[in-house]
């Protein structure tokens, strides 16, 4: 069916993972639900994740999560590549609150503005909420969706120059911009905040 064909996943490209390895980025895939989860698949799950290079962090794209017939499992899949996962805010994810319990809570609370509200903001306002959530609500990883993207030949130096403003008003904050990660117990004015960009690969 055409529902089962959207979630038939391509895998990733390892010539294009290795390039952003290679650039000094971090890959943050986000992992779609199966038209058919197995255990089998879950098993696989491991040995895929730990091939992809500067990988940061794991994340997931749909409501509910690959392999949430067996979360211990997946939990157990997911310790082992010894990531964080994340968890986007204001986006219930079924099984992702028993998998932070299965990780020790090695977790990472992501902020994101969705496709739909972006219809409603500019640079500025984006930037405001963005601010709002890292400085009042301890979030740690910021997805960003960028504006220009239908304008080729703008998209890339409009994109540029929003990252870098929202990362000059994170530091003027007093936190640092680096990779997403847990840090229990660290005074916020320590944080680490990463940025995501929308180019995140999924698969």
């Amino acid at each position: 069916t055409a529902k089962d064909i959207d979630k038939l996943g391509v895998g990733f490209d390892d010539d294009e993972l290795k390039s952003i390895g290679v650039s000094g980025l971090s890959i943050i895939p986000r992992l779609r639900e199966q038209s058919k989860n197995s255990d089998a698949a879950l098993m696989q799950l491991e040995e895929k994740l730990k091939k992809i290079p500067a990988l940061g962090m794991i994340t997931f794209n749909d409501q509910t999560l690959p392999g949430a017939h067996n979360l211990p499992l997946l939990s157990e899949k997911l310790t082992a590549v010894g990531v964080p996962v994340g968890m986007f805010e204001f986006y219930n994810q079924n099984g992702l609150n028993s998998i932070a319990r299965l990780l020790n809570k090695n977790v990472v609370r992501i902020h994101s503005i969705s496709e739909t509200e972006m219809l409603k903001y500019d640079e500025d306002k984006a930037l405001d909420r963005y601010m709002l959530a890292v400085t009042e609500r301890n979030i740690r990883a910021i997805y960003v969706h960028f504006f220009g993207l239908e304008e080729s030949g703008t998209a890339l130096v409009r994109a540029l120059a929003f990252t870098e403003e929202l990362r000059a008003a994170i530091e003027e904050e007093g936190l640092i911009v680096g990779g997403p990660q847990q840090l229990p117990g660290l005074p916020s004015s320590r944080a680490v905040f990463g940025v995501i960009g929308l180019g995140v690969v999924g698969g």
